[in-house]
């Protein structure tokens, strides 16, 4: 008898193609009702077995990685992993598979993980979550773009509005510097980014090098500038101060570095590659963009693509703004009081 399920079992698999044995497959991204095995939803990242299997329903969509390359699904089916195997043929992208690994560790490593800024993966941050998402219906609808664009630096619409309204309430006069914070930063220009401060009405904001020159000053009424960073230098450590412009006594201090060259021209390959497989147009391209940044410690623009993946999709909105919070919290360590001001707690 022994022998006989042996034999069977061998059977089994011999009857998977070698592909399917061989190749690793994710779940990257899907929308919309998707289970796997007839059972609950898949997570972002998770990986397959050959013989697994998926069900779109209909208005659903579902990505799989296949060693980096990208199958999509965007009609009512069943899918067998053995299949997407065969269907992405031989070829295979590192820079999507290693950040859908990476991805898929994020997720297992904080979800029971309390942040020492106090805000919990699983608790805080879905309280932080869902009090956005309850007082925000609040905001008129015509001050949507405005709002987002007022407090966060990020061009936006109304859905980002619905679930972050009580992050655009009160901030009493704290200064909060969002990126670059202690991370460093990729190649080109520098965004420099803030909260917008209850009472302040113009921000100054100054760039100085290790031996204290003004390197880049100016003064704005919005909540990010920009500065072409041409002349820094990589891996040297620079500091920025945000100020008010009627008050230089508030004012709060971060510093950042930009990437070796060497990372940097890894970093801008990777890029191009994870762009050219997905596409400008994929809802899943914030997510691995973010995923791809944090890997290179650039955690203030990991944080702005994941906030950006949650205005674009609010199907998928806590996935993103969970791993935006994780940035913030865990990389950048905002201080309790600041993510209190970021996701609107009191």
């Amino acid at each position: 008898m022994r022998t006989y399920l042996s034999t069977l079992t061998l059977l089994l698999v011999l009857t998977i193609p070698a592909a399917a044995q061989n190749s690793t497959v994710r779940v990257l991204f899907y929308t919309g009702v998707v289970n796997v095995n007839g059972g609950g939803k898949p997570s972002i990242g998770q990986q397959l077995g050959p013989k697994d299997e998926l069900t779109v329903a209909s208005g659903a969509t579902l990505q799989l990685s296949v060693n980096g390359k990208v199958i999509k699904y965007a009609q009512p089916t069943t899918v067998r992993v053995a299949d997407a195997v065969k269907r992405a043929g031989k070829g295979e992208n590192a820079a999507v598979a290693t950040t859908v690994r990476t991805l898929a560790a994020a997720s297992s490593s904080n979800h029971d993980h309390t942040s020492q800024a106090g805000a919990t993966r699983v608790e805080g941050g879905s309280e932080a979550l869902d009090k956005a998402e309850n007082s925000a219906k609040e905001s008129a609808r015509d001050e949507a773009d405005s709002k987002i664009r007022e407090h966060t630096g990020l061009n936006g619409g109304l859905e980002t509005a619905e679930r972050l309204g009580s992050a655009f309430g009160n901030r009493n006069e704290l200064l909060v510097i969002l990126e670059p914070r202690a991370t460093a930063i990729s190649n080109g220009a520098v965004r420099f980014r803030w909260l917008r401060t209850a009472g302040v009405e113009r921000y100054v904001v100054s760039v100085k090098d290790y031996v204290g020159n003004e390197l880049f000053h100016t003064e704005t009424s919005d909540t990010t500038a920009t500065w072409d960073g041409k002349d820094l230098i990589p891996e040297a450590i620079y500091s920025w101060t945000l100020s008010n412009a009627r008050d230089d006594q508030s004012r709060v201090e971060a510093s950042f570095n930009r990437l070796s060259a060497a990372e940097s021209a890894e970093l801008s390959k990777a890029t191009t590659s994870v762009q050219r497989e997905l596409g400008d147009d994929n809802p899943a391209l914030p997510l691995v963009l973010g995923a791809l940044y944090a890997d290179h410690g650039c955690h203030g623009e990991a944080a702005r693509f994941y906030t950006s993946g949650a205005i674009a999709t609010h199907e998928q909105f806590n996935e993103f703004m969970q791993r935006a919070l994780e940035e913030y919290a865990d990389a950048i360590k905002l201080r309790d009081e600041e993510m209190k001001a970021l996701y609107g707690g009191q």
